[in-house]
């Protein structure tokens, strides 16, 4: 896996947040794809479907201690389909 192509698309994809919410993201994300490659996730992430997957969703509003707006929703999505891809 290339770090530094992962780190900067994943710093693109968060610019819009406040550091604690992108953080809270990106912690949200890694931790995801890790458990899906774990239960056998193959491939890229251009089947990951955050919609398919409410507990990632219900994950990162825990960690926020709030309902996740919608563009931190698509960013989580966008962040764990980067990991994917990372690790593809």
């Amino acid at each position: 896996m290339n770090t530094t192509n992962i780190d900067d698309t994943i710093r693109s994809i968060l610019a819009g947040f406040d550091i604690d919410t992108a953080d809270t993201i990106s912690g949200c994300a890694a931790h995801s794809a890790k458990e899906l490659r774990a239960q056998g996730w193959q491939g890229g992430g251009a089947e990951y479907d955050l919609g398919a997957y409410l507990g990632d969703m219900a994950a990162l509003q825990r960690l926020l201690d709030r309902m996740a707006s919608q563009d931190e929703c698509n960013a989580l999505e966008a962040c764990i389909r980067a990991h994917l891809d990372a690790t593809a």
